[in-house]
C-alpha cells in the first residue's frame, strides 16, 4: 500500500529508492486490556492525582506486552526499549504471541460474551466471581480451549491462569456490551478454528463451546439452520441444536448447570 502512494504525485525516484532501502514494516501484538475513559465520578480525583486535565485519559489493566517481529539485534539499534522482556520482545517470529493471545485471551472472551449477556450479567469481573459462569468459563479455557491452541501445552496454561487474573481486575468495569461489538466476525476469527481443533484431536464435539456457540446464535438470533450448511461438523451442529433448545426451553442458569455437573 505504502509502496502504491509513492507512486503518485511528485515522489521521486529517489525518494522511493530511499523508502525501499531504508524503511521496513514490522509486524506487532500488543496485550492490554483497555476499557476507555473511566466514569465521570472518577475522573475528578485522577486527575487531581494527577495533577493536570487530560481529555483522552483512558482506563486499562496494568498488565501490558508489545510483541515487535523482526530481527532483534536490528530492532534494538533502530529502537532499543526492550529493557523489560516481561513487556516488549523482539522476535523473528511473533506467531506464538498472536496465538496465544487470539486464542486464549481473545477467543474467550468472545465465547463467553453472548451467555453472560443473556444470563444478564454486566462485566467480565462479575462473570468471572458468578458461580457458576466462573466455572463454566474455567472448564472451557482449561478444559477446552488450552487443548486446542498450537502452542505448548505448559505455556498455554500459564497464560490462562494469567488471564483469569487478569479477568477479575477489581478496578475494570469491562462491559460484555462492548466486547459483543462485532460478534459474528470475532467469532468467526477467533473462536471457529478452536472448535474445529479441538473436535478434531478429541473426536469428539467439545460441549462448553457448543453451548457458547448457542448462546451466540441465540444473542444475534440466527437460525441454527445456518450454523448446519455453514459447518463441516455435524456432531458439533448437533451439541449446538442441543444447548439452543436448552437455552430456549429452560433459560441459561439450567443450560450452566447443566454443564457444571
Amino acid at each position: 500500500m505504502v509502496d502504491e502512494v509513492a507512486q503518485g504525485g511528485d515522489r521521486s525516484n529517489e525518494f522511493r529508492a530511499w523508502r525501499s532501502a531504508r524503511v521496513r514494516f514490522c509486524s506487532s501484538l500488543v496485550d492490554r486490556i483497555t476499557t476507555g475513559a473511566p466514569p465521570p465520578d472518577q475522573r475528578a480525583a485522577l486527575e487531581a492525582g494527577l495533577g493536570y486535565a487530560d481529555a483522552l485519559l483512558t482506563a486499562t489493566e496494568p498488565y501490558s506486552f508489545w510483541a515487535i517481529e523482526g530481527d532483534p539485534r536490528a530492532l534494538r539499534t533502530a529502537f532499543p526499549i526492550d529493557v523489560s522482556p516481561e513487556s516488549v520482545v523482539f522476535a523473528p517470529d511473533i506467531g506464538f504471541y498472536e496465538e496465544r493471545k487470539l486464542r486464549l485471551l481473545n477467543a474467550t472472551h468472545t465465547a463467553m460474551a453472548p451467555l453472560a449477556f443473556l444470563a444478564g450479567v454486566r462485566t467480565v469481573r462479575e462473570a468471572v466471581e458468578h458461580a457458576r459462569l466462573g466455572a463454566f468459563l474455567r472448564r472451557v479455557l482449561f478444559d477446552e480451549i488450552v487443548p486446542a491452541v498450537d502452542i505448548p501445552r505448559a505455556a498455554a496454561e500459564a497464560f490462562a491462569r494469567s488471564v483469569v487474573e487478569r479477568f477479575r481486575n477489581p478496578w475494570l468495569d469491562h462491559e460484555w456490551r462492548v466486547i459483543l461489538t462485532n460478534q459474528a466476525t470475532k467469532m468467526r476469527i477467533r473462536v471457529v478454528p478452536l472448535i474445529v481443533a479441538s473436535a478434531q484431536r478429541r473426536g469428539r464435539a467439545p460441549q462448553g463451546l457448543a453451548l457458547a456457540c448457542a448462546a451466540h446464535l441465540a444473542h444475534l438470533r440466527v437460525p441454527v439452520e445456518e450454523l448446519a450448511a455453514a459447518s463441516r461438523l455435524p456432531d458439533f451442529v448437533e451439541a449446538t441444536t442441543r444447548w439452543m433448545r436448552v437455552l430456549e426451553r429452560e433459560g441459561v442458569e439450567e443450560a450452566l448447570v447443566q454443564q457444571c455437573t
